[in-house]
């Protein structure tokens, strides 16, 4: 059983390490290993870390570890030329499962548990691809020779090798897998290519762990990681390890130790920061549903005029909706963090202090939609304050939203409070599709404290319809560096989330199906009483 690509080439042949970051096609999951579907990731977009994308985008990875006859573990010395992390010490083997492999690598979580047949194919494919180590000449079966223990989530950026602002890192849930060959380790036939390992040796327990305290050698974060978690015990108990005594179907998270957190990797990201949503999701829609319907400012504002028009909204109809929309967006996330706060056991939380959220609203419509959020939110049992330092005039209605927060008890501030650092979550409810040219005062100061508090990681940012101050058609034009965590779109996403490279929802239930058909809108299927809904544009 040999690996190839589906055009029946041999895996790597003629290629270099450029050329594999290019064509390897990495299996995107969610957090609890389950397929992303309908998204492309290459090998050099999955491990390409930045400010706009601190932990890249979470995927399937393996660790094998081969042991010979007497318990001694292969450990291998990544090349000089790799680009994620060489010249460090590792396990064995170290690679990704892959799409377009024959046979296929892709297993279907949780129905592939505990086999993983998929994995097993890539393991052998990369072994004899980094090591020229054809394993099957050495066991009789991969199913029943190679043992799945269990399942990491880690992400470490390569600070060590590129500095605080390293361009690469890795972010994946990784399988471990053990298998031990009955031949002593000078019969093992091991021939390293050199431009994926530089050296390896055969070491005991005792001997590793002599290794591990000399200061001038590298290892892998994840390496030393899985170690600290369980190999150890694993390792000294071979034989139960190799009966399955360890085996479980966890998927355990962990941190990297803190010389592998690039300037960009900040206290406020969590277990969530760079996974995608898989469609198990009740809240998720595959990407593929989003690929015409981003509107540019102009037909943006004429579908606005037709929802006033045609089917006969009014103003405080859509507000409403679209305020709503915001609210459950919020507590979706706000639920998530919440989840993986109590998992991770960072921080202890009294049950009984409730999350306090600021909603920071402008003059305009995007201003009215955080006044009926910040209502709503206050009706889920969240602690709302709302800042509204430039009041709109227009129309009575938006006083008369106002008045509804302060009979819910909704604190209505004229400007930023001096604790604005002690919100948990900040509603970005201050410009909205309409707003041209650059922010003025008193919103520039606002927006660079948002900053301040996300960047320190005091505050989950949620930005409603399009970041203030981006252009609804180009982004980030006046190059702020301003990314919310979260963007809710409302109607449908505008042109400049096409490219948002984190969490975003769309609230435009309402839209009519005439007018979704006109302006090419793919409206995605909200479930059951849903206003909101989580959604991938494939970023």
């Amino acid at each position: 059983m040999s690996s190839s690509s589906n055009d029946g080439t041999a895996y790597g042949a003629n290629m270099n390490q450029e050329d594999m970051m290019e064509s390897d096609q990495l299996i995107v999951v969610d957090q609890n290993d389950i397929l992303v579907p309908n998204v492309e990731l290459s090998k050099r977009a999955g491990h390409t870390f930045n400010a706009n994308s601190p932990r890249a985008t979470l995927h399937r990875a393996f660790s094998f570890f081969l042991f010979d006859k007497t318990n001694k573990m292969l450990l291998t010395q990544r090349a000089g030329s790799k680009i994620t992390f060489p010249n460090v010490w590792t396990n064995t083997c170290c690679s990704h499962p892959l799409y377009g492999m024959q046979p296929d690598e892709v297993d279907k979580v949780p129905d592939a548990y505990p086999h993983f047949p998929g994995i097993k194919s890539a393991s052998l494919r990369k072994l004899k691809h980094e090591l020229g180590l054809n394993l099957l000449s050495y066991i009789d079966n991969p199913n029943d020779d190679i043992k799945f223990l269990t399942r990491f989530h880690y992400w470490a950026s390569d600070t060590v090798t590129y500095g605080k602002e390293a361009p690469w890192g890795e972010h994946e849930v990784d399988y471990v897998l053990f298998c031990k060959i009955q031949h002593d380790s000078n019969d093992i036939s091991v021939l390293p290519n050199p431009d994926e390992v530089s050296t390896y040796k055969f070491v005991s327990i005792d001997e590793l762990k002599a290794m591990l305290e000399d200061n001038n050698l590298l290892w892998s974060p994840w390496f030393r990681g899985f170690m600290d978690r369980g190999i150890w015990d694993w390792w000294a108990d071979m034989d139960g390890s190799l009966a399955g005594k360890y085996t479980n179907d966890n998927v355990d998270f962990f941190d990297p130790p803190p010389e592998h957190f690039a300037s960009y990797n900040l206290p406020s990201h969590g277990r969530l920061t760079g996974v995608l949503p898989s469609s198990s999701s009740s809240h998720y829609v595959n990407s593929d549903m989003y690929d015409v319907g981003f509107l540019d400012a102009k037909s943006a504002a004429s579908l606005d005029e037709e929802l006033m028009s045609t089917p006969g909204f009014c103003l405080e109809q859509l507000m409403e909706l679209a305020g709503l929309a915001v609210a459950e967006a919020t507590y979706a996330v706000v639920q998530d963090e919440e989840k993986l706060r109590q998992q991770e056991q960072s921080v202890v939380d009294d049950p009984k202090k409730p999350i306090r959220i600021l909603c920071i609203c402008g003059p305009g419509n995007n201003g009215g939609d955080g006044l009926v959020a910040a209502r709503h939110l206050k009706l889920f049992g969240y602690e709302t304050t709302v800042v509204y330092p430039k009041r709109s005039a227009k129309q009575p209605h938006y006083n008369n939203l106002v008045h509804q927060c302060q009979d819910m008890g909704i604190p209505v501030l004229d400007e930023m409070p001096s604790n604005y650092k002690e919100f948990r979550v900040v509603i970005d409810a201050i410009f909205g599709f309409s707003f041209q040219g650059e922010p003025r005062e008193p919103f520039t100061t606002i927006l660079t404290h948002i900053q301040e508090a996300q960047k320190d990681g005091s505050s989950l940012v949620i930005a409603v319809d399009v970041p203030s101050g981006w252009h609804v058609d180009d982004g980030d034009v006046l190059n702020t560096g301003y990314v919310p965590e979260v963007l809710v779109s409302l109607t449908t996403p505008k042109l400049s989330a096409k490219n948002y490279p984190k969490r975003h929802f769309v609230g435009g239930r309402f839209l009519p199906p005439a007018l979704a058909k006109k302006y090419n809108v793919r409206m995605p299927p909200y479930p059951g009483v849903a206003q909101a809904m989580e959604v991938s544009n494939g970023g």
